[in-house]
């Protein structure tokens, strides 16, 4: 084969490798799992921000039911009831760069904050994981907040690829009324919105 003719090939071939690896560099990284229908973003939502969460779901006994017999009614059920989760953020680097909190809240460490409201909630593939969620911004009651921060035009916010943080089955009866537990859990928030 002509020396001249393998190097153009070589050469092409080349360049087509660093075409499709820079291709692959601009694209949004591929999931290693299926998102439930009912949990996509309406169309023309942009991924912001991915963030891996690390923390506990707070869980507290709480009576559900009361004996209804009349007689005193003295609660008769009892069900560990989620009272806020407590988690960091994470950047992909593995950087801690926001924490997670009662509303439930996201707040980045340039001040910027979104807080979510579940709109659609599936069972986590794990049956001992909190499920995937959903959840819609509210609108920031808080006029102080930063506008121009990395969370400040986020609209939409999924829970996925959750491992953990569900309460347990067992332990919440009238003598551990109102005590709390934590349970370990992590997770990834998508964040999607207008670019500003």
């Amino acid at each position: 084969m002509n020396l001249s003719l393998l190097k153009k090939i070589s050469a092409t071939f080349l360049l087509s490798s660093l075409g499709l690896v820079m291709i692959q560099a601009n694209a949004p990284a591929a999931l290693s799992f299926e998102i439930p229908e009912s949990l996509s973003v309406p169309n023309g939502q942009t991924l912001l921000l991915k963030s891996k969460a690390k923390g506990d779901q707070i869980y507290t006994c709480k009576a559900i039911s009361s004996d209804s017999s009349g007689y005193g009614n003295q609660p008769d059920t009892y069900q560990w009831t989620l009272k806020a989760p407590e988690a960091v953020l994470f950047n992909a680097k593995g950087v801690q760069k926001g924490k997670h909190y009662l509303g439930p809240t996201w707040e980045w460490q340039d001040g910027s904050k979104v807080q979510g409201k579940v709109k659609t909630k599936v069972d986590a593939p794990d049956a001992q994981s909190i499920p995937w969620l959903l959840l819609e911004a509210k609108q920031p009651t808080d006029q102080k907040t930063d506008t121009r921060g990395v969370l400040s035009p986020v609209q939409w916010v999924q829970r996925l690829n959750t491992a953990g943080g569900k309460a347990p089955k067992t332990g919440c009866d009238r003598p551990n009324q109102n005590q709390e537990i934590r349970v370990l859990y992590t997770a990834d928030y998508y964040f999607y919105g207008n670019r500003p």
